[in-house]
């Protein structure tokens, strides 16, 4: 993989974070009407930086690697839901972002 490939899946995997933090934020305003407005204008904020991010992935990826790694926000957001929400993660959920981590590596791997 070349220099440039790897800057660009460094960064789409970097925008798949941001966007499972900015979904979690969401969770959490539902979670705490108090602070609702906080944690929401903290979501919008993180998609904001998560397009940023993104953006500057495509300056060094084909949007037809790009968007396939963009799968990973299911992974980040079950993840952190399972951390820091502590919600129940069943077998077929871990198969599945199994088979979901496998097909970016393959994607990413093509870069």
């Amino acid at each position: 993989m070349s220099a440039e490939a790897l800057m660009g899946v460094t960064l789409a995997v970097s925008a798949t974070l941001a966007e499972g933090l900015a979904q979690l934020l969401l969770k959490l305003a539902t979670l705490h009407p108090a602070r609702k407005w906080a944690w929401t204008v903290g979501a919008l904020a993180l998609f904001g930086v998560e397009a940023g991010i993104y953006t500057l992935a495509l300056d060094h990826l084909a949007v037809n690697i790009a968007y396939p790694i963009g799968a990973l926000s299911f992974v980040a957001v079950t993840l952190l839901s399972k951390l820091i929400l502590r919600e129940r993660i069943g077998p077929a959920r871990w198969q599945g972002l199994i088979l979901i981590m496998l097909g970016a590596v393959l994607v990413a791997s093509r870069a």
